[in-house]
């Protein structure tokens, strides 16, 4: 007869097989892993300083070496795998690193939030990294002394000039060393826009009003993430320079500003071959804030040309321009819709008038156009119904503007 197995339990459970023994510890193992692993983000993210989420998995391929250790008398194995985890979760942290607004990184202090991540006076521009990898801040006057730009003259004049100036990344970080941060996809500065003098409605004749604006195209993530647009800049008030941008009393500014930010966003180049990406890339993002730039100068060179004739035809009560929150006020929900292309709110009122304003309730312009282009654009989908929790904070929006 064949012998009984006394380790059987007297329940009639099946005792554990050697692949039952193995799977339980392949899983203690990749529990072991998983641990080693998001250990090592954040020791990455620690040594940066740039956070951001961590994944709730992974990909991971791992190569092993198929020597015994126990009878090669040596540890490689250990330190093989090792090296293969840290590079794969820094790889992760850095592909999901997010940049605080408003600052810029320092190499030199790992840091965001050290002193030199931002600018020291409200006239200060970003001027590139120090050799050590320190964010330098100088006055726009002296960036563009430096360049001996030409248009320098135009900043002293009785009534200044707003200038812009587009550099791209390279440029930037031409004396940065490779050791301090150079080629470091940490915080990738592809290309900035300086702009200034701007004044806040304020007396622009009057230096303690001036402060600049440094617009930068940012990839953070060792190029992996999405090209966003980082507004640096303090004002003679303390505000910040994305503050002042979202606050601004120029709609025209923010909705070129943020008409630019949404164009970076939309910047993909995966699908070209890997040799001609970098290059595609710089270059899109260079012709996004080289057409800002133009924008801005624009918006500035009208407002300083504008007549005292055209000031007072401004003014008329009875352009569409001079209603446009009252029609806003008084439009009901099918009067309301959402320009999906500009991200705009469109106002009908009464006799074709049809008024734009931004997120912010700030009125941006309006026009008069026949009935048929109104059809035309609501029955195509350029102007679409919005959501209602969108349009309830859009009306509470423009019912704080009567309070002002």
């Amino acid at each position: 007869m064949p012998r009984k197995d006394s380790s059987a339990s007297s329940a009639g459970e099946p005792r554990p097989t050697g692949k039952d023994e193995t799977r339980k510890r392949l899983l203690e193992i990749e529990q072991e892993f998983a641990e080693i692993f998001y250990e090592f983000i954040s020791l990455r993210r620690a040594a940066t300083g740039v956070d951001g989420k961590t994944p709730e998995s992974a990909p991971l391929t791992l190569k092993l070496h198929l020597d015994n250790p126990a009878l090669a008398g040596n540890a490689a194995p250990a330190s093989f795998l090792e090296t293969q985890l840290r590079r794969k979760a820094e790889e992760i942290a850095d592909r999901s690193a997010v940049f605080p607004t408003g600052k810029v990184y320092c190499y030199w202090c790992r840091s965001f939030d050290c002193s030199h991540g931002q600018p020291e006076t409200p006239r200060q521009a970003f001027s590139g990294y120090s050799p050590t990898g320190q964010p330098e801040w100088n006055e726009l006057t002296s960036i563009l002394l430096d360049r001996k730009d030409p248009r320098i003259d135009l900043l002293h004049r009785s009534n200044p000039a707003t200038l812009t100036l587009v550099q791209s990344g390279y440029e930037l970080a031409h004396d940065q060393l490779t050791t301090y941060g150079k080629r470091s996809g940490i915080y990738q500065i592809l290309a900035q826009a300086t702009v200034g003098y701007l004044s806040g409605g304020k007396d622009s004749r009057k230096p303690e009003h001036h402060y600049a604006l440094s617009l930068q195209a940012v990839q953070a993530g060792g190029g992996r993430g999405p090209v966003s647009l980082n507004i640096l800049g303090r004002l003679p008030d303390g505000r910040t320079g994305f503050e002042s941008v979202e606050e601004s009393e120029s709609p025209r500014l923010l909705d070129a500003i943020r008409k630019a930010g949404r164009h970076l966003g939309d910047i993909e180049v995966s699908s070209l071959p890997r040799r001609r990406r970098g290059r595609e890339k710089q270059r899109r993002v260079m012709d996004v804030l080289r057409r800002l730039s133009r924008n801005i100068e624009r918006i500035y060179r009208q407002r300083s040309r504008r007549t005292r004739h055209s000031e007072v035809r401004h003014r008329n009560k009875a352009r569409p321009t001079s209603t446009a929150l009252a029609d806003a006020l008084a439009a009901k929900e099918q009067s309301i819709y959402r320009d999906v292309e500009e991200n705009t709110w469109v106002i009908l009122g009464p006799r074709n008038r049809v008024h734009i304003f931004n997120d912010a309730g700030l009125h941006i312009t309006s026009l008069s156009y026949p009935p048929e282009t109104i059809r035309h654009r609501t029955t195509r989908g350029k102007w679409l119904r919005a959501k209602p929790d969108a349009l309830e904070e859009f009306r509470r929006r423009l019912q704080d503007k009567t309070r002002k």
